[in-house]
């Protein structure tokens, strides 16, 4: 976060176009174009839910928070682990544009930087 990590290697299935960076940590990004847009919703829903069904085996995301802000994005939210670790997922029409951030333990990764990234994606989406 906040410099030029290089070029990505590209890691695009039938679903999704995706593109990892590695270095001092690791990000990637993915957009997922395989559902409609009710599927996609729902996907969406499931990642940016800060309580879980009653009967899901998937534990509360950790430091949950809803993102407005992110232009032309039909919703935004991210969780920050630690300060080290981070997850954003951003709906925009029928696509989930998923950024993964493994950093060292020495980093801090910030809201408002992640923020910036994901209005950057959003963008090119």
């Amino acid at each position: 976060m906040g410099a030029d990590p290089g070029p990505g290697k590209d890691n695009s299935d039938g679903t999704t176009t995706a593109c990892v960076y590695t270095g001092a940590g690791a990000v990637s990004i993915v957009v997922d174009h395989s559902g409609g847009s009710t599927d996609s919703k729902t996907q969406f829903g499931m990642y940016c839910s800060a309580k879980q069904s009653a009967g899901s085996e998937s534990p509360p995301q950790p430091g949950l928070e809803n993102v407005n802000g992110i232009a032309m994005a039909d919703g935004a939210c991210l969780s920050i682990v630690g300060g080290a670790v981070a997850a954003m997922y951003v709906l925009k029409g029928p696509d989930i544009l998923s950024i993964n951030i493994q950093t060292g333990l020495d980093a801090k990764i910030t809201s408002d930087a992640l923020i910036a990234l994901g209005k950057i994606a959003a963008g090119r989406l």
